[in-house]
């Protein structure tokens, strides 16, 4: 699973759970957006139907559109 290259071990086994509901708690950059990002992602290489899916998180608006713009060619090029 190549996306998930950039992950920490603890980051990486969050991204790969897929057994029911799955909470992640941990301080500033930590990178726990990259993370529900990336299990998103890795749900839905899965076979996951996107409307499935449901990801709250807690964030400042500004912060999420910036960092989504980032990933958004990464996302396009793990999907293909």
């Amino acid at each position: 699973m190549k996306h998930l290259e950039h992950l920490n071990e603890m980051q990486r086994e969050a991204a790969v759970h897929k057994d029911g509901p799955l909470l992640i708690i941990a301080g500033a950059g930590t990178g726990k957006t990259s993370t529900l990002t990336h299990r998103i992602l890795n749900l839905i290489k899965e076979g996951v139907p996107p409307s499935e899916i449901l990801a709250i998180t807690l964030i400042n608006f500004l912060e999420i559109k910036a960092f989504l713009v980032s990933e958004k060619q990464k996302v396009a090029r793990a999907l293909s």
